[in-house]
């Protein structure tokens, strides 16, 4: 197990070392590499630390991933590309450690792999955070510093605590101010979890003194994000945006999330269906006589072979849904100005590579309900079977559902922010991907996805689709980089 782990890991470094070499400084990079607001290039220490200071006076909180930046930017880039490889795994391993609930991520090497897919398909703007230089640093980096802070927390609900060190305090205080010092939303859900934890261990008389100092540092970490004077200059900048403006952004916020992560969400249905089955049967419902059709789908491939025959055309199909949309809707309401117009032509020009995506993995879906024996006629006979149930009988379903609320919170919360790009969704990306890895570890749905000769052609899919983005993001990357 722990030889096809070390493997797993290996692949996704060297892919990621790869992509990141391809991957030329871009944007804020060059900013990174000055004293901040100052054309004074960084050539020392003593110059990262005044452009720190310079920084959280005058943009904001964010500390540890600007001070990082500013650090790498000192040295070549090859080593950002080693380093930014390895918090990629370290990701990956951790996700698996909050799913599974322990330490010893190496013992499940196909876990690990499916966090890695997960990873590569659900991530919300995966350039930016996971690959860009500024961007990866700011929301991958300090995720694995929080992801890491919170392991204990997750452990201590289980019961598991770690073995007692007269050091192990100070480290957790460290690592509270560093893991919490990070983005907005994330650090806001870093301190209410530890608090909760610790809280919740008090009243069951088990509270150990290192995590009500890992709770301490984390507020500290806390205060210093959320009340740097960077920030208020910020709220400034941005005070002609309401509160309606930020709650109202929650609405395409959490539903981008949603559609970047649809391949990990149909899995997690399957992956419910598959457990919904196993507890009716431990009842003793007795499955029907059902004979299993196989469909064709050819109204789905039909859609599929003229989005793609659009798109290697000119386009012509998703251009004719800009004209009607613009005719039926913008034209009536008056809204044909040049910006409007232009921002919706540049977001109507990646419909044919979305629809193709979106029904290539729909398609994976709907096969993969056929071939596991779990499509809805198949499951009728476990209707009285409810979500409740499945969360009551699988511990594995009911920290699933704690980290998908978890993750829809965590985005709730940067509503108070002067603003929220779409990078800001990686961290409860991160969290709602942990969801699906502990669902899809359950028993049930494990040894159909992962064990069983039925499952192969899941499995086949997801490698395939991801190898597919791997390759053609290394061939984009590459080509820019000559």
């Amino acid at each position: 197990m722990k030889t096809k782990s070390l493997c797993v890991l290996g692949f996704f470094f060297v892919v990621m070392f790869v992509v990141n070499s391809f991957m030329p400084y871009y944007r804020d990079d060059y900013l990174a590499g000055i004293i901040w607001k100052t054309p004074h290039r960084l050539e020392n220490f003593g110059d990262v630390l005044t452009s720190l200071i310079l920084y959280y006076e005058f943009h904001g909180g964010r500390l540890v991933s600007f001070f990082l930046q500013f650090v790498i930017m000192l040295y070549d880039k090859v080593y950002f590309n080693a380093l930014n490889a390895l918090a990629f795994i370290s990701m990956m391993t951790l996700i698996v450690m909050h799913a599974a609930r322990e330490i010893n991520a190496l013992k499940h090497p196909k876990l690990l792999f499916a966090a890695g897919i997960f990873m590569w398909l659900g991530i919300f703007d995966f350039g930016e955070v996971v690959v860009w230089l500024c961007g990866s640093v700011v929301y991958l980096w300090t995720g694995v510093l929080a992801a890491l802070f919170l392991l204990p927390y997750n452990l201590a609900l289980k019961g598991k605590f770690l073995k007692y060190n007269p050091f192990l305090s100070f480290i957790m205080l460290c690592l509270g101010i560093v893991g919490a010092c990070s983005v907005e939303n994330l650090t806001v859900t870093t301190s209410l979890i530890a608090f909760g934890v610790c809280a919740y261990l008090y009243k069951k008389k088990t509270l150990k003194c290192h995590l009500v100092f890992g709770a301490i540092g984390s507020l500290l970490g806390t205060l210093i994000c959320i009340f740097a004077p960077g920030n208020f200059q910020r709220i400034i900048d941005d005070e002609d945006r309401g509160m309606i403006f930020h709650i109202l952004n929650q609405i395409p916020a959490n539903l981008e999330m949603l559609l970047f992560m649809l391949p990990v969400i149909l899995l997690m249905i399957l992956s419910y269906r598959l457990l919904k089955v196993d507890l009716a049967t431990e009842k003793g419902l007795s499955k029907e006589n059902i004979v299993s059709v196989k469909k064709h789908h050819f109204a789905l491939l039909t859609f599929v072979g003229l989005t793609l025959l659009s798109y290697m055309t000119n386009g012509f199909f998703q251009y004719s849904i800009y004209n009607a949309i613009v005719a039926a809707v913008l034209s009536p309401l008056g809204l044909t100005d040049y910006t409007t117009i232009s921002h919706f032509h540049n977001t109507m020009s990646g419909v044919d590579e979305a629809l193709l995506y979106i029904l290539a993995v729909s398609y994976i879906y709907l096969k993969g309900a056929e071939v596991l024996h779990i499509t809805k006629a198949e499951i009728a006979f476990a209707k009285s079977i409810t979500l409740k149930d499945i969360i009551n009988r699988y511990v594995e379903a009911k920290t699933a559902a704690f980290f998908v609320l978890l993750s829809l919170f965590n985005n709730m919360v940067v509503m108070g922010a002067p603003s929220f790009p779409g990078r800001a969704l990686f961290s409860s990306s991160c969290i709602f991907i942990m969801g699906a890895v502990a669902l899809i570890s359950a028993k049930p749905a494990y040894d159909a996805i992962f064990e069983s000769v039925n499952g192969k052609a899941i499995r086949i899919s997801g490698i395939m689709l991801v190898i597919f983005l791997q390759i053609a993001s290394i061939a984009v990357l590459h080509s820019i980089y000559l």
